[in-house]
């Protein structure tokens, strides 16, 4: 992100205190925790950016641009969600890979 001079649109500030990326934790529903499974978050594969404009169930505001570049090195985007989470990237696996013994990435949309 910040190489494609993009850096000035995560808010640091904001991500760090009410983001960030390793904390243990269910994964999150609509109506509280799910009670079942633990967050990529619980291993620090997830991060939450610009939390305070982009909440669980709220309209994404997220730069197509960070949506991109994040895709493009393997993260699933919770902005795509059913009930969106536009703070969310999760690391899901790069879309190919050149070791053909290597299985594909697959993703789990909460």
């Amino acid at each position: 992100v910040e190489a494609a001079g993009l850096g000035g649109l995560i808010d640091v500030r904001d991500s760090q205190r009410y983001g960030g990326c390793y904390g243990v934790r269910e994964l999150r529903t609509y109506t509280g925790s799910s009670g079942r499974n633990l967050s990529r978050h619980s291993w620090g594969g997830a991060i939450d950016l610009n939390p305070s404009t982009n909440g669980f169930g709220r309209t994404p505001t997220m730069d197509a641009r960070v949506v991109d570049i994040f895709r493009r090195h393997g993260f699933a985007w919770g902005g795509s969600f059913t009930i969106p989470d536009g703070m969310h990237f999760e690391w899901v696996g790069l879309p190919e890979s050149s070791d053909p013994s290597s299985p594909a990435p697959t993703a789990v949309v909460p």
